[in-house]
């Protein structure tokens, strides 16, 4: 433990240091890293530059195609299913011997090439509410984060930093980058620790921060949300 901070009432009431912690340090979020990609993922629906959580993935991707292991179950992968890990690709992260598990990724120079390419489950199915099985996938969190990035016609970290960050007071997040420079939205997003309390106190505050609606309400209930 490096550090230890207490919100009350949207105050910063305690804060104290430990070992290697510091006010300037930047801590590995690792995935809750996810959490700031389903933010902004709601922004940039909000802000119009993507039509809706249903709209299939692979159709914002045109720059990569065409895709290894093509097929109608690849096609209609939604964002939602990618927020949601519940995606047809065969992706794992929890099975060190799955095709799709995030390990096999890092050595290479492209990561969203990888996930694109990936295989389906041949036996996907969705339930009755049109959800898939759920299996954690850090991939597809990764490509939400180059759709989205493609749909606001901006660098990712730049965007973020507009919509989100800046206006939390967070200035110096640094992101964890793929070698061909892609922005890592699964996870390694280092913060302050003064910086993590505050995506808390927002999503609290049902996407509100000081009296300014940040992410829009309704997004920020679903992100709450079961879904079965």
């Amino acid at each position: 433990t490096t550090s230890v901070l207490v919100y009350r009432n949207e105050r910063l009431v305690f804060e104290r240091y430990f070992g290697a912690g510091s006010i300037n340090a930047l801590n590995n979020t690792r995935s809750a890293t996810k959490t700031v990609t389903a933010l902004v993922l709601g922004q940039a629906i909000a802000d119009g530059a993507l039509r809706s959580s249903e709209q299939t993935a692979f159709d914002l991707l045109p720059d990569l195609a065409p895709f290894k292991n093509d097929d109608p179950l690849k096609r209609g992968i939604t964002l939602m299913d990618l927020a949601t890990m519940s995606s047809a690709l065969d992706c794992n992260d929890f099975d060190e011997h799955n095709v799709g598990n995030e390990e096999n990724m890092y050595p290479l120079a492209n990561w969203s090439r990888w996930v694109v390419d990936l295989p389906v489950k041949p036996d996907y199915r969705r339930n009755p509410s049109g959800r898939g099985p759920f299996s954690y996938c850090t991939g597809g969190t990764l490509l939400l984060g180059q759709i989205v990035q493609r749909a606001v016609h901006k660098p990712l970290d730049r965007y973020v930093d507009e919509r989100l960050l800046r206006p939390l007071g967070i200035r110096e997040p640094k992101w964890a980058r793929s070698p061909s420079g892609e922005f890592m939205t699964g996870g390694g997003l280092e913060l302050r620790s003064r910086d993590l309390p505050k995506l808390g106190v927002l999503i609290e505050a049902n996407g509100n921060w000081l009296g300014k609606q940040l992410v829009p309400e309704p997004w920020i209930r679903r992100m709450q949300t079961a879904s079965n």
